[in-house]
C-alpha cells in the first residue's frame, strides 16, 4: 500500500517528536532513581581534597573549594530536589541535578591554632556539608582538610566590627590576651592563647606620615670608605586595641618618633638612603600589657 509523501512525512515527524519527547523524561527519571546511591557519607569518594563523586556513579560528582573566607560547593547529576546545605546557606538541585552554595566560613577559624595565623596559610579541619535527597534523611559529609588563607585579615577586621567564631556571642568580657604584629613577627601578649578563639583583643599599629626628618652622617663601608648620609623620616606610631568579640575600641595611644640615628645599616654602597624612624617596641609592649585584665 502506498501513502502520499505528505502522509509519510507527517508520520515520520510524529515518530521523531515522540522519541524526542522521551529523552528529557528518561533523563529526569534516571536522575530521580539516583537517590538510591546516596546511602550515607561513605558513598562520597574524594578524588582529591576538593573533588568528589558518588561511589560507582561518576556522573554524580561535585567540588568544594575555599577562596579566602568563602567555601564554595556544587554538585551535578544528583536527583532533582536534593538539598545542599553549607553553613547557614541551602540550595536545591534543579531538574538537571545541579546545586551550588557559597558561604563565609570565617566563623570556623576559631578552632585553628594561634600559631597558624603567623603563616600565609593554615589547614582547616572538621568542616562538613549536608546532603538531603528527596524523602530521605540528611547526610553529613565531612570535607577533607582545607587550606585557607587570610586568618590574619579576619582578625584585623575587628577594627570594623565584631569578629565572632562558632559558638560565640558579642557579649563583652575581660581582655586577657591580645595579638599584634611587630613587622612580620606575630606577638601574643598576656594570657596564653592556644587557639584563635582564645584571642580577646586585636592590636593595630599604624604609622602616620612624617612631618620632620633627621640627617644621619658619618657612615662608612667595611673598608672605612665614607658613605652618603641617611635621611630618617621621624614618624609617630599609633597603637589601637580592639576587643575582638564586640569590635569596641578599647584604647589608643600615639608614641612619639624615636629620634635616633641607626648604628649601622645594610645598604647599597654609594646610594643615599631614606628610612623611617624605628618604632618604640618596648614602650608599645608595656602599654599593651597595661590594657589587659589580670
Amino acid at each position: 500500500m502506498y501513502r502520499s509523501r505528505s502522509v509519510r512525512t507527517a508520520a515520520i515527524t510524529l515518530r521523531l517528536f515522540l522519541v524526542g519527547a522521551c529523552i528529557p523524561l528518561v533523563a529526569c527519571e534516571n536522575l530521580e532513581k539516583r537517590a538510591q546511591y546516596l546511602t550515607g557519607a561513605e558513598a562520597f569518594e574524594w578524588e582529591s581534597d576538593n573533588r568528589f563523586h558518588i561511589k560507582g556513579e561518576k556522573d554524580m560528582w561535585g567540588q568544594a573549594d575555599v577562596f579566602d573566607q568563602t567555601l564554595s560547593v556544587f554538585f551535578r547529576g544528583f536527583p532533582p530536589g536534593t538539598t545542599l546545605t553549607v553553613g547557614l546557606e541551602t540550595a536545591t538541585a534543579d531538574d538537571k541535578g545541579v546545586a551550588t552554595v557559597e558561604t563565609n566560613i570565617a566563623a570556623l577559624f576559631g578552632s585553628l591554632p594561634t600559631d597558624a595565623v603567623a603563616t600565609s596559610e593554615a589547614t582547616l579541619e572538621g568542616a562538613f556539608i549536608t546532603i538531603t535527597p528527596p524523602n530521605k534523611d540528611a547526610i553529613e559529609v565531612p570535607l577533607p582538610p582545607k587550606t585557607i588563607y587570610g586568618v590574619k585579615d579576619t582578625l584585623l577586621s575587628a577594627a570594623q566590627g565584631p569578629v565572632l567564631f562558632t559558638g560565640e556571642t558579642n557579649a563583652e568580657g575581660p581582655i586577657r590576651s591580645a595579638i599584634w604584629w611587630r613587622y612580620s613577627e606575630q606577638v601574643v601578649t598576656g594570657a596564653p592563647a592556644p587557639t584563635v578563639a582564645d584571642i580577646d583583643a586585636v592590636v593595630i599599629i599604624e604609622r602616620p606620615g612624617a612631618s620632620t626628618t633627621k640627617n644621619c652622617t658619618d657612615y662608612v663601608d667595611d673598608k672605612g670608605n665614607p658613605q652618603p648620609d641617611v635621611i630618617i623620616k621621624l614618624k609617630d606610631t599609633t597603637v589601637t586595641m580592639y576587643e575582638r568579640r564586640t569590635g569596641r575600641k578599647v584604647a589608643t595611644k600615639t608614641f612619639a618618633p624615636v629620634d635616633e640615628c641607626p648604628d649601622w645599616l645594610t645598604v647599597k654602597k654609594g646610594i643615599k638612603e631614606v628610612r623611617d624612624s624605628h618604632e618604640p617596641w618596648d614602650e608599645i609592649q608595656a602599654w599593651i600589657t597595661t590594657q589587659l585584665s589580670a
